[in-house]
């Protein structure tokens, strides 16, 4: 019950934060292009399917290494889940050069890192939780 509570806030929360960094990024520097709102839906969905699974093969047998990089290798698994949609789907395509994919990455981290800190902080989540919702 847990694990599917997570992949579900986990989605909602992946589908926010890619909507706020193609939003910010759209208006400013354009780093990626989606060519419709179903292409970005099947993205993220996508985008979080393999993360799921990277993060949990690194947690379960590489958590050590984890630990001693300073998370990093959590960066290079978004970078490499990332890099794996944009090769899947062909109504994607981070713009004018290859580094996009790497400060788009980052962005979105931070951007995530904000709403999760919110999300694990936040009264109603906790008091849900506490409840059995």
């Amino acid at each position: 019950m847990n694990f599917g509570y997570h992949v579900l806030l986990l989605t909602i929360i992946n589908f926010l934060v890619g909507g706020i960094v193609v939003g910010l990024s759209s208006r400013f520097y354009p780093i990626i292009y989606f060519e419709s709102i179903e292409s970005f839906v099947v993205a993220m969905l996508l985008f979080t399917s393999i993360e799921v699974f990277i993060k949990g093969l690194m947690v379960r047998y590489l958590y050590r290494f984890v630990l001693m990089t300073f998370g990093l290798m959590f960066y290079l698994s978004n970078l490499l889940s990332f890099y794996l949609v944009d090769v899947s789907i062909s109504q994607i395509s981070f713009l004018y050069n290859g580094s996009n994919i790497f400060a788009f990455t980052f962005i979105f981290m931070m951007i995530r890192l904000l709403f999760t800190t919110y999300v694990r902080k936040s009264k109603w989540i906790q008091k849900g939780a506490s409840h059995g919702l």
